[in-house]
């Protein structure tokens, strides 16, 4: 049984690294580097969040082995960084608003666990996008927080297209990017699943989750993941999704700043391998060829989706965030429950 003294800091970095499904230290460390690298207030925000959220569930009775494996840490990680570093206006107010989000986000991952609990479904990250959107509509009201701007672009996004094609406006094309441009965009989608631009953060992100193994015995896994899978399937969630959404013709601007690529990351990572079954079986790990079919399906309907929820939340001037992977993940893990040939994992979690 785990002490409050124990792996303060441990506790700390799988928060972090749960938002990639993947509790240790080893990926919450390098995730906290991959921060630093693009803005180290985000690296702040990433730490406040985590440890609110922690916090607040031990303080509220949680168990202490479910909160040090970051389950209780991640909704708020995404919260912390999204008020404090992202969508508001940056100032000394901002961490006032990202502890009090990390804090609330707590509460609302605890309820939208019993409800989806119901169904058999993990709570994925709404507690952090149901949080944030509603702190960030209240804003409207108070005076005192503005939304923040566009900001100027970063100089990476000049860089993905041939020179003669950086003023357009149509719809983007495939022979507009550089190689070396179009392989920058797949890795700054998935250094957007923390709000960051920036293809070297995704970089050190996939390196962290290809370095991982990762032991799941909290929720009743006994094998470790293969040490490729986590950063090959990220980098597939990211390039399918990116795909999909120039196949589309989807926002010009959306596309060049990963923002197609990023919920095709989470949902990737969530149907195969940790949800539902890998591509092959191993030693106590169930899985079949058919997963990464319905892997690669998933990602094509998080940027459907992505379109879906853009097209509504604009109007109120919100961003997507992160749910349309909630919302395409959950649609294909209910499905398994209906299609046998889906292999499943059945994960389990006390949190009384």
């Amino acid at each position: 049984m785990i002490s409050l003294g124990d792996g303060i800091v441990d506790f700390i970095l799988d928060g972090v690294g749960q938002v990639f499904f993947m509790g240790t230290p080893l990926v919450g460390a390098i995730i906290l580097i991959a921060l630093y690298v693009n803005s180290k207030k985000a690296a702040l925000f990433a730490v406040i969040g985590s440890i609110i959220g922690g916090v607040t569930a031990i303080a509220l009775g949680i168990p202490l082995d479910t909160v040090y494996f970051g389950i209780y840490g991640f909704n708020s990680v995404l919260t912390s960084i999204a008020l404090g570093d992202t969508f508001l206006e940056k100032g000394y107010k901002a961490y006032l608003i990202a502890a009090i989000g990390a804090f609330f986000t707590a509460f609302i991952t605890a309820s939208l666990i019993h409800v989806t609990s119901v169904f058999g479904l993990p709570v994925e990250t709404s507690g952090f996008v149901l949080t944030t959107w509603i702190i960030l509509f209240a804003a409207y009201k108070f005076f005192g927080y503005k939304l923040a701007g566009a900001g100027v672009p970063p100089k990476q996004r000049a860089n993905i297209l041939k020179k003669e094609y950086n003023s357009g406006e149509e719809p983007i094309k495939m022979h507009e990017f550089t190689l070396g441009g179009f392989i920058k965009l797949i890795f700054t989608g998935i250094s957007q699943v923390f709000f960051q631009e920036n293809y070297l953060t995704g970089i050190i992100m996939v390196v962290g989750l290809t370095l991982a193994t990762i032991s799941l015995k909290p929720f009743a896994f006994g094998i470790q993941y293969p040490i490729f899978f986590a950063g090959v399937t990220a980098f597939i969630g990211s390039l399918v999704g990116t795909l999909t959404g120039i196949a589309l013709k989807a926002d010009r601007t959306s596309i060049l700043m990963g923002l197609y690529g990023f919920n095709g990351v989470l949902t990737a990572l969530a149907v195969m391998g940790v949800f539902l079954g890998f591509f092959y079986s191993t030693e106590g790990f169930p899985g079949a060829p058919q997963n990464f079919i319905i892997m690669l399906i998933a990602v094509v309907l998080s940027s459907i989706v992505t379109a879906f929820i853009g097209s509504i939340t604009s109007k109120w001037n919100l961003p997507t965030l992160t749910a349309p992977f909630v919302f395409s993940s959950w649609l294909i893990e209910l499905s398994a429950k209906v299609f046998p040939n889906i292999i499943q994992i059945i994960a389990t979690l006390n949190i009384h």
